[in-house]
């Protein structure tokens, strides 16, 4: 359970200064909201020295009971404790910042407190228990503070967080809302020290127009930058669809050009190659650019070809099907082999055979169709 020291009450008190004040319940509840220790939490101090320091312990929570204001400590120094249990610093009293936030509070030796009438406290050892906060913060200071958080926030969603450290860096917002909780070095200056005071802090004007005019700026400035992400993302999408008409072009523009040099390739094997077969031996070389290499063993080592020059090899390699001077052409036409059969006849008649056995499932090579239909022909001739 947590210890509960008595600090303040209401009343009419006289700070360090002379000033007086008469003090409400409303006021205690005032120094209550203000109490969080994410931003400053007050040190438990000997006197009132001006940098909070030594600190002896801290103030962990605060709350009112009737008139008067209580405060728990945690991390209390144990030499601190025993100064406590030997009457050394019995009396205390409290100093306030300006806008009405706990200082510090300060155990007394010689000098009187600015309030009679406190009790004295004795430490006891345990755990004091968990931390209650309550936060209350200049409303015009922390609107700013939180309009610039959310500014902060939609550049990480819309852009990335090195963007937004750019334009509104983390540390600049997080000062702001600090120093919504804060007074400022004027009137740190200026406080009291040994007894209370108190004043309202106002936004300068001339510095909330400031700010305006930044938050301004800025809005115009990420609308022109996402009316420029708009028109690159445009241009980009314009510059894809040239890419793939190019890519597709360049394609088929080499798929032609592969398609030549095979037909040409077959062309020039006039004598192994019929005329029928090209156009079936061209596609299949067409496949073939894409197969993988062929490994043949040459000279005790083991190489590779491409599988179309592969294919090639076996293309010249063939027998002779057709004479070249059997043709059908010119003053050719016409010419029979023995059998009575032309040499156009024939090469018609393989590719049909060719066909019926692809048909019945069965694949043959034109020069073994050419050789079957040469066969039946002179069968044929020699009844």
């Amino acid at each position: 359970m947590a210890q509960w020291d008595l600090v303040f009450t209401t009343g009419e008190h006289t700070d360090g200064n002379g000033n007086k004040k008469v003090w409400t319940e409303a006021d205690l509840d005032r120094i209550v909201a203000l109490f969080n220790p994410k931003f400053h939490e007050p040190p438990l101090v000997l006197g009132h020295p001006s940098d909070n320091a030594p600190a002896f312990g801290w103030v962990e929570q605060m709350k009112r009971i009737g008139t008067g204001l209580y405060v728990a400590y945690k991390g209390v120094v144990d030499e601190f404790k025993e100064w406590n249990r030997k009457g050394m610093f019995k009396k205390k009293s409290i100093a306030l910042y300006p806008n009405g936030m706990l200082r510090h509070v300060g155990y007394l030796g010689a000098m009187p407190p600015a309030i009679k009438g406190l009790p004295d406290f004795a430490f006891a050892d345990g755990d004091l228990g968990k931390p209650v906060v309550w936060e209350f913060c200049d409303m015009d200071d922390m609107t700013i503070a939180g309009l610039f958080r959310r500014l902060r926030e939609f550049i990480i969603s819309k852009f990335d967080k090195e963007t937004a450290d750019q334009v509104i860096p983390d540390y600049e917002v997080t000062g702001l809302q600090v120093s919504a909780c804060m007074p400022d070095e004027k009137e740190v200056d200026d406080m009291g020290l040994t007894g209370p005071t108190y004043k309202e802090a106002e936004m300068d004007q001339k510095a909330f127009d400031a700010l305006s005019k930044r938050v301004e700026g800025l809005e115009a400035g990420i609308k022109s930058i996402n009316d420029s992400i708009a028109a690159f993302g445009e241009t980009m999408k314009g510059l894809n669809g040239t890419i793939t008409a190019i890519q597709t072009q360049f394609t088929q523009g080499e798929e032609a050009a592969a398609r030549r040099e095979f037909t040409a390739f077959c062309e020039g094997l006039k004598t192994r190659i019929l005329p029928a077969e090209i156009p079936t031996i061209v596609d299949q070389m067409m496949n073939l650019r894409k197969a993988t290499d062929v490994e043949f063993s040459e000279g005790g080592e083991t190489k590779k070809r491409s599988a179309v020059d592969d294919f090639k090899l076996k293309l010249q390699g063939r027998a002779e099907t057709v004479q070249f001077g059997e043709f059908a052409t010119g003053d050719l036409a016409g010419q029979r082999e023995a059998g009575g059969e032309d040499a156009v006849a024939i090469a018609q008649k393989a590719q049909e055979f060719q066909d019926a056995e692809a048909k019945a499932g069965r694949t043959i090579t034109i020069a073994d169709a050419v050789t079957h239909v040469r066969n039946e022909a002179g069968k044929g001739g020699a009844r």
